[in-house]
């Protein structure tokens, strides 16, 4: 399970990055978009975790599906909000930073 805390240890820095651009602490214009490959990791992470629940357990139970769907719920309400028109444009970002966040916090361990 290395693999999951290579990814943890990659979330957190654009998580809190995220987070502290939500919150209008600062502002950094980077020549890429933080928000995206945050949400591409959190997506990844979640499905790696699905994964590994299938090869070690042999079966993967519904807790561990229902907390893949509300960890890869944000990531994908990005993507789509894009496409729509950036309906979520203020809340999403902070949502998905938080979330990242705890997530690798918890990978971490």
């Amino acid at each position: 399970m290395i693999i999951n805390k290579i990814f943890a240890i990659a979330m957190l820095p654009f998580s809190i990055l995220i987070i502290l651009e939500a919150t209008g602490v600062f502002e950094l214009q980077l020549p890429f978009n933080e928000i995206a490959i945050g949400a591409i990791l959190m997506i990844t992470l979640q499905i790696l975790n699905l994964i590994f629940a299938k090869v070690h357990n042999g079966k993967i139970r519904f807790i561990t599906i229902l907390t893949a769907v509300v960890f890869i719920a944000p990531a994908i309400a990005y993507f789509v909000s894009a496409l729509l028109g950036n309906f979520l444009e203020g809340s999403l970002p902070l949502i998905l930073g938080v979330m990242m966040f705890v997530e690798g916090l918890y990978a971490l361990h």
